[in-house]
């Protein structure tokens, strides 16, 4: 069942209303999310293994484990999102396939995966903006740093714990409805489905206000540093500390875009299903999460310079290793 088209809904009562019919732009939409999505697996798993490789062999620390954490959720993201979705983009919408499916009798196991990739999301967002405010903190004050990472690192915990808790209320809370836009679960209890919102956009809007102001200070140091520095400059700054904040920057602008879509539905309760409002919509459950996975690996590759340096040494070993073993096997 492809993920745009007719929306038909079936209530509490069994009984089933069409909503809209599909148009052309439904057939467009879900071509172009599955193009979308396979050059996004393509980006995913051609450079997060290596760049794992790389964090695993850098020096421990909790921003380097951060960082492994960041990147393992993004090739998790890469795989498992193309995989699920783009064979439903690709096919056709049958006559049992409901736009929405209130109190079905049977929900797949995958809907339920797919609602828990959100959560994946969540700690995704959450750890980017940890990993800013540590850098931030260390470059800016190192010996002070330990205490203040311990406050940090809790604060960040609870938001953790609120986020996954409210997640698992919302796809267990009776009754639960399944929805195609997203593949996915939530609730249908109406005050349930509008308390939960509530706490995710607090969280968010909090979220939002401490990558946004720690990203700025970031960037305001690194200028500073950069315009006092008496050497080349350009040198002298931490390409790692560029790509953490260039990764919390396009966080941030999720986080606005999250931030926004959820004030949106809390003033108009929209129930609008047109193509456009299902594009908005898939956008913001499905395709921006990949989106950042892609920007993610692709921005540490052009703008960590010991990254590059990493894989420019690995390449050139493998070329080196050949040659040797074939100038070994001849002088035998």
């Amino acid at each position: 069942m492809a993920i745009f088209g007719n929306a038909t809904v079936r209530d509490n009562d069994d009984m089933i209303f069409l909503l809209r019919d599909g148009n052309n732009w439904d057939v467009f939409f879900n071509y172009f999310f599955a193009a979308l999505f396979i050059c996004c697996l393509i980006i995913g798993i051609t450079l997060y293994p290596i760049i794992i490789w790389y964090h695993s062999t850098q020096k421990k620390s909790l921003p380097t484990i951060l960082f492994l954490l960041i990147s393992s959720i993004d090739l998790f993201k890469s795989i498992y999102s193309p995989i699920a979705l783009v064979p439903k983009l690709l096919s056709s919408i049958n006559d049992t396939s409901y736009y929405v499916d209130i109190n079905p009798s049977s929900i797949s196991w995958t809907s339920y995966a797919n609602s828990a990739i959100f959560t994946v999301c969540d700690m995704e967002i959450d750890l980017l903006v940890l990993l800013c405010v540590l850098r931030y903190i260390h470059i800016k004050d190192p010996i002070v740093s330990a205490s203040k990472r311990n406050i940090v690192c809790a604060f960040f915990f609870i938001v953790g714990l609120l986020k996954i808790s409210s997640r698992i209320i919302e796809v267990q809370w009776k009754p639960v409805a399944y929805f195609r836009i997203f593949d996915g679960v939530s609730t249908a209890n109406i005050t349930v489905a509008r308390t939960l919102p509530l706490i995710g956009l607090s969280l968010n809007g909090l979220l939002l206000l401490f990558g946004g102001l720690f990203s700025t200070l970031t960037i305001i140091h690194l200028k500073n540093a950069d315009t006092a520095s008496s050497e080349v400059s350009s040198r002298n700054i931490d390409k790692s500390i560029q790509a953490i904040v260039a990764m919390n920057v396009f966080n941030v602008l999720i986080l606005v875009i999250n931030v926004s879509y959820s004030i949106y539905l809390n003033i108009f309760n929209n129930n609008n299903s047109s193509s456009f409002w299902d594009f908005v919509e898939f956008t913001n459950y499905r395709g921006l999460p990949l989106l950042q996975s892609s920007f993610n690996a692709v921005s540490f590759l052009l703008i960590s310079s010991s990254f590059k340096g990493f894989v420019r040494t690995s390449l050139q070993s493998r070329r080196v290793n050949p040659v040797m073993m074939q100038s070994e096997v001849e002088s035998i």
